[in-house]
């Protein structure tokens, strides 16, 4: 148990599946399997006690042992295209009660975010434990662009703002004119255990943790394993 006197586990879902890059998990990234990156983060912070992987693959099994996390394998239902990772998560949650070895926060790392710090799972896993009015809290990030500049194409393809209050007199605005907006970088989700056996990742009261562009950097395409590389190459030098 950490000096904040709460029990946080981390788990990595990874499946073996994916319909972007094949095998992306365990794929080298800088000479190194994707996976470790987070799986490092993950043991090198300091309110973390445990860090495990869900998968039902034995490739990314042996890869997350070596690693030094442990390893819960799930059914290979919950690794489908279409299965959404928070049943692997409320899985893990199970597993964990029925070991009896529940902790107050499960923190749901990605496989996928190789920038990761250490010191943003930290400041996650504090942000929830110091606030008891706090549900979980999730990594965002600025958004890029602000709702009120996004366009969609009409069914008569005209291009039309996404808000139908944006009037034409409203705009075009100086960047500086909007208010900042954020959103999930699907990085980090501290959430308190009892939220995810009520069934939800956050909950009704979820607060913010606040990580850059760089470090927020999501690996779902070939492209991003190239930006990944050229930034963690960066950081190396």
């Amino acid at each position: 148990m950490s000096a904040l006197n709460i029990a946080a586990y981390a788990v990595i879902p990874a499946r073996g599946g994916s319909s972007g890059v094949k095998k992306k998990n365990i794929r080298e990234l800088c000479g190194k399997p994707l996976i470790s990156y987070i799986i490092s983060a993950a043991k090198k912070a300091e309110f973390v006690d445990k860090v495990f992987v869900s998968t039902e693959d034995q490739d990314i099994s042996r890869v997350a042992q070596k690693c030094g996390a442990e390893v819960i394998s799930h059914n290979p239902a919950l690794s489908g295209n279409e299965s959404p990772s928070f049943f692997v998560i409320q899985n893990a949650t199970k597993f964990l009660a029925s070991r009896e070895d529940s902790p107050d926060i499960v923190v749901t790392l990605r496989a996928t975010s190789p920038l990761c710090p250490s010191s943003a799972i930290d400041e996650a896993v504090r942000a929830v434990a110091m606030n008891p009015k706090a549900s979980s809290a999730l990594s965002v990030v600025r958004a890029q662009v602000h709702p009120d500049k996004v366009l969609i194409i009409s069914e008569t393809g005209y291009l039309e703002y996404y808000k139908s209050d944006t009037s034409e007199k409203q705009y075009p605005k100086r960047r500086q004119e909007f208010g900042e907006v954020y959103v999930r970088n699907a990085a980090i989700y501290a959430t308190r255990t009892e939220i995810i056996e009520q069934g939800s990742l956050w909950g009704n009261s979820p607060v913010p943790v606040i990580m850059s562009k760089e470090n927020s950097v999501n690996i779902n395409e070939e492209i991003d394993f190239v930006l990944a590389e050229a930034l963690l190459r960066k950081n190396l030098n």
